[in-house]
């Protein structure tokens, strides 16, 4: 058993929303591009879909949402200002090792984490629910690493006292508790996995911007791109620029480097 992540006090945060990652940034945005050129994959898609296409709607508003989340990000990044601080008393956590990440992880993305000189063994999974109330996230951790896998988070399930933290927070108190636990500066995290996507608004972005012949692969989103900009409004990827924002100096001013997609079912956010 664990110790819970230590209390901290609570500010609001337009961060809040009803559901797993259903955080929704207003302060962190996208680069501009112009739209009205080709700028690869993602309009060629949009342009060969129907213009009244529902589709093609919805994915040209959500680049554009990331096309301005970028540079707002970007200077909150740099601001001065102190950490923000919220509240995890309310939380009860549980941490137990694991031998090695093999069913967690899909073959192409444990392969991708090799080249990278990531060892899939030595991590640490933290159960995180309210207190009396049952488990609502489950994530893997190696704090020596720098690694979190962002595994099973239903803020559904989170029904307790208080306000609930956002999964920016979850992240950052657990990833603290390990990077404690084992003595690693928490400075030392540099990728963010997510091991399993299924969310439906999620999914289509990801086959849109995914060509066919990397369906089974990986492909490597950078900033700037209309691909990266359409992933940064997903709920499994917009939670992670709050966390590198409001928790910055404890972070060393980490910002994104690249999104790393694994077919449609996971991806891998690098910081630096």
């Amino acid at each position: 058993m664990g110790a819970p992540p230590k209390p901290r006090a609570k500010k609001p945060h337009p961060e809040a929303g009803p559901a797993d990652d259903s955080e929704k940034p207003d302060t962190v945005g996208g680069e501009p591009t112009a739209l009205n050129r080709s700028l690869g994959h993602v309009n060629v898609a949009v342009a060969r879909m129907p213009k009244q296409s529902k589709v093609a709607t919805e994915l040209t508003a959500q680049i554009e949402v990331g096309r301005k989340r970028w540079p707002q990000f970007l200077a909150t990044l740099r601001a001065e200002d102190p950490d923000r601080n919220d509240g995890a008393a309310a939380y009860a956590a549980r941490y137990t090792s694991v031998p090695a990440l093999n069913q967690e992880l899909p073959a192409n993305l444990r392969n991708y984490l090799a080249t990278m000189n990531i060892d899939t063994r030595g991590f640490t999974k933290y159960a995180t629910g309210p207190r009396g109330g049952e488990k609502a996230y489950e994530n893997y951790y190696n704090a020596k690493q720098g690694v979190i896998v962002a595994s099973w988070n239903y803020a559904e399930k989170d029904v307790g006292d208080g306000t609930r933290l956002n999964l920016s927070e979850i992240l950052f108190h657990e990833y603290t508790a390990e990077a404690e636990r084992v003595g690693s500066p928490v400075k030392n995290l540099r990728y963010v996995v997510r091991s399993s996507i299924q969310g439906q608004a999620a999914l289509k972005v990801m086959e849109a911007i995914t060509p066919l012949k990397d369906r089974f692969g990986s492909r490597s989103w950078e900033p700037g791109s209309d691909e990266f900009n359409a992933l940064l409004s997903i709920d499994n990827v917009k939670s992670i620029p709050y966390l590198l924002t409001d928790h910055r100096e404890a972070l060393g001013h980490k910002s994104i480097l690249r999104i790393v997609t694994f077919g449609l079912s996971a991806l891998v956010i690098e910081l630096g």
